[in-house]
């Protein structure tokens, strides 16, 4: 148990009822989202928002080389956030997360907020 979790769990009742599942997993969900917030991997997931794109032409969209592009991906396949998928040897990604979907939506409604 880490230090947020220990103190999530010495709060009296006053938390917020309905608010259980956040506390619990405060390190899996500060590591999904910490993939996501990286500006480039942000702009990446709006791309792959709209369909999945291979692997070259989602670097020129993002005006990355494929190795700079590759450790981007990587952290998100390593979240599951992103899945990739083989026709030859043209690599595709596409959005996998329904979390991170949602995530993004919700972003784009409330971006004018920022």
């Amino acid at each position: 148990m880490n230090f947020v979790s220990e103190q999530f769990s010495q709060l009296p009742d006053r938390q917020a009822p309905g608010f259980t599942a956040l506390p619990a997993r405060v390190d899996q969900s500060a590591a999904f989202l910490g993939a996501m917030s990286n500006a480039k991997r942000l702009e990446i997931l709006c791309i792959l928002h709209g369909g999945e794109m291979n692997v070259g032409r989602l670097a020129e969209c993002v005006h990355l080389s494929q190795s700079a592009l590759s450790q981007h991906l990587s952290k998100l396949r390593a979240r599951e956030i992103v899945t990739t998928r083989r026709d030859g040897q043209t690599i595709y990604y596409r959005l996998h997360s329904d979390l991170a979907k949602e995530l993004l939506e919700l972003l784009d409604q409330r971006c004018s907020a920022l």
